[in-house]
């Protein structure tokens, strides 16, 4: 029994030799794209190319793997599609993109409208509107968060002894941290510490540690 077609029959015959042999490739990358398995002469000859033997399918393989788009990593097994045969099926298969609507170039542009510094929501966003336009599933590759760096140290007084520590990242994090003081801290104080921190991330001039001793009360 012949089983279904994944790949658009194409009268092979009325072909060129060089037409048939890409129409063999294209066919090839397509079943492997839909499948995920490695494809033989056999399998290709029953979704589409039936008008040619096994026997000229697998020399048409045969000289496509010499030529680096096919790979076969077992003796009897079938073929896969290497880096340049998939670039070969994008360049002569896949159709040019339509242009975008003017609603589809709104929805893109309200993405560089920085409604928050924070990455994390910024990829959000542009996944959620890239999954809208596509009508596709949308995975994110996060950045690696153990390279992002304090970048700005805010101290608010909460009360008599109460601070609270905001700490804001490279990458647009905000963290809040409460410290608990037994003196009770003046807001020239707390400025000065920042002040003080700011010097450490390197940004600012060293301040007076005299004044800021002196500024505690």
């Amino acid at each position: 029994m012949t089983k279904p077609s994944l790949y658009r029959p194409i009268p092979t015959k009325k072909l060129p030799k060089s037409d048939r042999e890409k129409a063999v490739l294209l066919g090839l990358v397509d079943l492997y794209l839909k499948t995920g398995k490695p494809i033989g002469s056999q399998t290709i000859q029953d979704h589409g190319f039936a008008s040619l033997s096994s026997a000229t399918i697998r020399n048409y393989l045969s000289k496509m793997e010499e030529e680096g788009y096919v790979v076969q990593h077992h003796a009897s097994g079938g073929r896969v599609p290497t880096e340049k045969g998939v670039f070969f099926y994008i360049e002569h298969q896949c159709q040019e993109p339509a242009p975008l609507s003017p609603e589809e170039e709104s929805l893109i542009a309200q993405l560089f409208i920085k409604d928050s510094q924070e990455v994390a929501h910024c990829l959000h966003k542009a996944a959620s509107t890239l999954a809208s336009l596509s009508r596709s599933a949308v995975f994110l590759s996060s950045p690696r968060f153990d390279q992002d760096f304090i970048q700005d140290v805010r101290l608010l007084a909460l009360g008599s002894e109460t601070i609270l520590a905001v700490l804001i990242t490279h990458f647009g994090l905000i963290r809040t941290e409460t410290m608990y003081t037994p003196d009770k801290v003046s807001s020239s104080f707390l400025s000065q510490c920042e002040a003080y921190i700011r010097w450490r991330l390197n940004q600012g001039d060293k301040p007076s540690f005299q004044t800021l001793k002196e500024s505690k009360w």
